[in-house]
């Protein structure tokens, strides 16, 4: 039951039960309703006029709740009641579309972004305090470009997770391919964010850790092969490279011989067989006709 209703911050309500604080939070519009509404102390509700910008607040932990609500933003009321003291902020299955007001959150240490159909993070500010972020069910396909994204925006990362993201590969593919996929997956993230002690809930370890600084470098590239042409020998080149460039023209030009020599003058266009000097009838007598 609610014991009393008490103005919170720049615009919200409280309800004080005695077996826990928990604050839901409404713009003024939404407010009066709700007090209209529960006159008689009835429980506590999350439900408002306004649902969208509607907020369940735990006072006691810091944990702001925005969860479901179809949001393209945080609303600006929100931030500025609840953004100084917000250590945890929830907005899963959402329609996050650009991080304005998140600003206001100077100490949120956990971020939960899970469901908002994301593609990128390149929108969100730096956020040094943030240590915990949850980018689950999302559709980020750049595993480069999100790595990029979570280093520049979230440099003090430890705890991340990416489960269900075309760009993350199934933890749980036991296939020698898919054991890979994964491994080198886990590389990238590592090499990237410096800090990250858990990716997906498995811990990094010192393993990998190690193989991330000395290869995860070189993960996140595709080597494309390109159309060179023969340089001349330089003076500057070693032995190795000119024999190298030598081989190399040598081989071009056998290859040319090759394609324009005659069936009789293999190799060797020189000598082509023309029919000139022809005596194919030298040893026919008048008989043999």
């Amino acid at each position: 039951m609610m014991d009393s209703l008490r103005l919170i911050g720049y615009a919200g309500y409280a309800s004080f039960s005695s077996r826990s604080l928990q604050t839901n939070f409404c713009p003024p519009k939404a407010m009066s309703n709700f007090v209209s509404a529960n006159k008689a102390n009835t429980p506590t509700q999350n439900d408002c006029t306004n649902r969208n910008s509607c907020a369940t607040v735990n006072v006691t932990r810091g944990e702001l709740i925005l969860e479901g609500r179809n949001l393209q933003e945080i609303p600006k009321e929100t931030a500025l009641a609840y953004g100084p003291t917000t250590k945890l902020l929830n907005l899963k299955e959402n329609s996050i579309m650009n991080a304005n007001n998140i600003d206001l959150f100077a100490n949120l240490t956990t971020l939960i972004l899970d469901k908002n159909d994301l593609t990128s993070l390149a929108f969100f500010p730096v956020m040094p305090s943030v240590k915990t972020l949850w980018f689950n069910n999302n559709r980020c396909s750049n595993l480069n470009a999100i790595c990029q994204d979570l280093s520049r925006c979230f440099p003090n990362l430890e705890y991340l997770s990416m489960l269900n993201n075309p760009c993350c590969p199934a933890f749980y593919d036991d296939t020698i391919l898919g054991a890979d996929k994964y491994r080198r997956y886990r590389l990238l993230v590592s090499f990237h964010l410096k800090k990250l002690r858990f990716l997906d809930a498995t811990p990094i370890s010192q393993k990998e850790r190690s193989e991330a600084n000395s290869k995860g470098q070189f993960l996140g590239k595709t080597a494309k092969p390109t159309k060179k042409s023969s340089r001349p020998l330089s003076p500057g080149m070693s032995k190795e490279e000119q024999e190298y460039e030598r081989q190399k023209q040598l081989k071009k030009l056998k290859a040319k011989r090759r394609a324009s020599s005659s069936l009789l003058g293999i190799g060797n266009p020189e000598h082509r067989y023309d029919g000139k000097h022809s005596e194919g009838n030298r040893f026919i007598t008048n008989n043999d006709l």
